[in-house]
């Protein structure tokens, strides 16, 4: 718990570096929140019929600039730059716009298969799509890979090795 809240407290600290115990910690517990949080307002819906969902959303914005500052931190700690994050998001639009783009008939003309015949026949958009999943899947792989990777031993551009010292 003491590298959530290190990182909460640190929520808008890019610069240093963090280490794989860090990340991997304030991961964990946004996690295990955002599971209980969900519990709470399957619970408090079944009980009174009152949809609080959107807590859920409202955490996850809480989290969002820490989540990138501990990322970037983490990425510093293997002597990479924090800006590779920047590959999950740019894929994440790109897919999700091709994505809207490709299925748009069906909203237009409803679920049936007029409809689906022509999102079929937009195959170059189709082919787009394809391709822009699979460098949104060797982006989250790549960032994976790299968040895993060991702490660069002593210092680098980024600052001291964080194993080196005490929190």
């Amino acid at each position: 718990m003491k590298y959530f809240l290190y990182c909460l407290q640190h929520y808008a600290d890019f610069q240093g570096r963090a280490r794989r115990s860090e990340f991997w910690f304030f991961q964990l517990f946004n996690f295990l929140i955002a599971i209980g949080i969900y519990l709470i307002v399957l619970a408090i819906k079944g009980v009174t019929g009152v949809n609080l969902g959107f807590l859920n959303s409202v955490f996850s914005l809480a989290v969002f600039i820490p989540n990138l500052a501990v990322s970037a931190r983490r990425l510093h700690d293997t002597n990479r730059s924090g800006w590779w994050q920047l590959l999950t998001y740019v894929t994440t639009l790109t897919t999700s716009v091709l994505m809207l783009i490709f299925i748009y008939p069906l909203f237009i003309n409803g679920m049936n298969e007029h409809a689906f015949s022509i999102c079929m026949e937009q195959k170059g958009l189709l082919v787009l799509l394809c391709i822009s999943i699979m460098f949104y899947l060797a982006a989250g792989t790549l960032l994976l890979v790299w968040y895993c990777f060991d702490s660069q031993p002593g210092a680098n551009q980024y600052g001291s090795n964080p194993k080196e010292m005490d929190y």
